[in-house]
């Protein structure tokens, strides 16, 4: 019961963009039960957007057989973002409006392409979605260019 309170308010906080408090609420949940791979996967993507050390909580998620986060600690194991080229892909799009819009963006999708050319925040959640729920391993830069926006941030 304790575990998805801390785990759905963690990812409400990641949402929002306050990762410090969203890693708080994702130990917790650790703590609570440490046998649940996805929340480790969550919690070091909160860290890694915070420049901080998260290499381990992909590890112990991928250790624990989430697979979608295995991308992500074989990002840490070769020391580097993915430099694969990229170019826009109409399903990348789409799954990033399906997320944003499951989180609670309403907008159509024209307005959302205005949004994340606009707004780094918008950008930064759509990245951060695609990343943790769609398998995402390129970087910041290559998922610019995969949605095909023009970046005015």
């Amino acid at each position: 019961m304790y575990y998805e309170a801390y785990n759905n308010r963690a990812g409400i906080y990641g949402y929002l963009g306050k990762y410090e408090d969203a890693i708080a609420d994702y130990t917790r949940a650790i703590e609570i039960k440490p046998e649940v791979a996805k929340t480790y996967c969550s919690r070091g993507l909160a860290k890694e957007l915070l420049g901080l050390s998260y290499c381990s909580d992909y590890k112990k998620s991928c250790d624990l057989g989430y697979k979608k986060c295995c991308k992500n600690y074989n990002k840490c194991r070769s020391g580097r973002e993915s430099t694969d080229k990229v170019n826009f892909d109409q399903n990348h799009w789409d799954l990033s409006y399906n997320d944003c819009k499951a989180r609670g963006y309403r907008g159509s999708k024209k307005d959302f392409a205005a949004l994340l050319d606009s707004s780094e925040s918008y950008f930064n959640l759509a990245y951060d979605n695609h990343t943790m729920f769609n398998g995402y391993t390129g970087s910041k830069k290559d998922f610019i260019k995969l949605l095909g926006i023009k970046n005015k941030w």
